[in-house]
């Protein structure tokens, strides 16, 4: 079956690549701001931060899915006129609008309620936060008004100016306030003042990409039947919203009621660590999300077949690496002592990110079909066992049990996702041989860690013995077909 998995991926490979070359020049950015921002501004003040980013990020869901119903809408007009398209621009940016405005005003009391009465933060810090929620909260607006626009870029399959665009915005979110750290002052206030101004500049890029996926007049309109399309769908991706933070991202908020701030950067920095790993998920799913939304069924079904292997065989045999390499680079990156406190965490959430990039595809194959009723309903199935689990596991085993629950939690969701779309029939082979390959890569790295020799001796069989079973698999094809034609043999 060498090759024969990848054929249908001819035309979405570029995409893929642009998704993919534009999440790690973003990773790139992370990299070497996070240990400045450790130094610049402190353990507590960064663990302050990634709480209100968790919740602001929450707080997108008054979105309420318009910009996913954007892409959905356009990729489905893609044989219509450009009037057509614009109607649902402007329809779905002015209900944006209109949402983020509600949002950034209930997430301004939000933030005051959460960090006065459910996070330990130290006194001299209390003032700080109490001056940055409003910065905060402003920042929504601009936030949640990209997401229309960035649903026209995606919707008409434009993923080179989609991505220039993101890492254009992602640059200035990191670096314009590391900046105002660094040049003028590390306090709270200051920082996220900078990002409101980065989030500003952001929309404004969006705007002239907008401008450029479409051609044709860009005169506001209204059309009330437009946008009522717009909601019917996007409902559904908003009980989702709503859900996914309580599924993924609420750990750091038990963290931080049962510990505090500094334990919550401990669990923060190892999964944004391990995070980007995903990238190879969501880069080809968002590539394939219009392709789903626009094909007929039997090509939706086999698109999704082909998707789910190229991902096992991809993330596999990187996550096994990550694996042995996480601690190492950790100690150099931050600290040994820090390597230490973390490397725990950042094994148990590798098993995790290797079901969650499964599932990534399952989850995109129903939003695609129009069914992401079947995603909320996945979701609520989960959710209270999750958090039971998740707060009973943190209260023992503090972070590791937090991430020991989150990863818990990712293998559940690939499994019922990938029951419900349609995309694969559990067991498969290759599915429990990858899960296989990583858990062993995991649990082998935390328990030889100190020990060089047969760390090192460990680390090489399992990545040798995942590539060559990811090689036999289709990765060879996979090859070969980015090679010019010529060189095939």
């Amino acid at each position: 079956m060498e090759g024969a998995a990848f054929d249908r991926f001819v035309s979405t490979k570029k995409h893929t690549f642009y998704n993919f070359v534009g999440g790690v020049v973003s990773l790139g950015v992370l990299l070497i701001s996070v240990p400045l921002y450790l130094q610049l501004i402190g353990m507590e003040r960064y663990g302050v931060l990634s709480i209100l980013w968790l919740l602001f990020g929450y707080f997108g869901f008054f979105d309420f899915g318009i910009g996913r119903a954007i892409a959905h809408k356009i990729a489905g007009l893609s044989a219509e006129g450009t009037d057509k398209k614009i109607d649902v621009l402007w329809a779905g940016l002015i209900v944006n609008l209109f949402l983020a405005a509600f949002g950034a005003f209930f997430l301004y009391f939000a933030l005051g309620y959460v960090l006065t009465y459910w996070i330990n933060i130290g006194a001299g810090l209390q003032e700080e936060v109490r001056a940055s929620v409003l910065w905060v909260s402003l920042s929504l607006i601009p936030s949640i008004a990209s997401s229309a626009l960035n649903g026209v870029v995606l919707g008409r399959q434009k993923f080179l100016l989609l991505n220039i665009v993101d890492v254009a915005g992602k640059l200035l979110l990191q670096l314009l306030p590391l900046a105002t750290a660094y040049f003028f002052s590390p306090d709270l206030e200051s920082i996220t003042q900078a990002v409101l101004v980065a989030r500003l500049l952001a929309f404004l890029f969006w705007v002239i990409a907008s401008r450029k996926a479409l051609h044709g007049s860009m005169l506001p309109r209204w059309k009330p039947d437009v946008a009522r399309t717009l909601w019917k769908y996007g409902s559904w991706i908003t009980l989702g919203m709503l859900l996914a933070p309580l599924l993924s991202g609420v750990e750091r908020l038990v963290i931080g009621y049962l510990r505090d701030a500094s334990f919550v950067a401990l669990y923060a920095v190892p999964f944004s660590l391990v995070a980007p790993v995903a990238l190879l998920s969501a880069s080809l799913s968002n590539a394939l999300f219009p392709r789903f939304a626009a094909e007929g069924k039997h090509d939706v079904q086999q698109l999704a077949m082909n998707a789910e292997l190229v991902v096992a065989i991809l993330v596999t045999p990187i996550l096994v690496v990550v694996a042995f390499l996480v601690y190492p680079f950790t100690a150099i990156w931050i600290d040994v002592e820090f390597a230490r406190n973390t490397v725990g965490v950042a094994q148990l959430l590798i098993v995790g990110f290797w079901a969650n990039s499964l599932a990534k595809v399952f989850h995109t194959k129903l939003q695609g079909e129009g069914r992401p009723k079947v995603i909320v309903w996945v979701h609520l199935t989960e959710l209270i066992p999750f958090l039971v689990v998740l707060y009973l596991m943190t209260s023992y085993w503090g972070i590791l049990g937090a991430a020991a629950a989150w990863s818990i939690r990712s293998v559940a969701d690939m499994l019922l996702l990938g029951n419900k779309s349609g995309a694969w029939v559990f067991p498969r082979g290759y599915i429990l041989t990858g899960f296989g390959l990583v858990t062993t890569a995991a649990a082998a790295s935390s328990i030889l860690v100190f020990d060089v020799a047969l760390f090192v001796v460990a680390g090489v069989f399992l990545f040798l013995t995942s590539l060559l079973w990811s090689w036999r698999l289709g990765l060879k094809g996979y090859v070969l077909s980015l090679m010019p034609r010529a060189w095939r043999k």
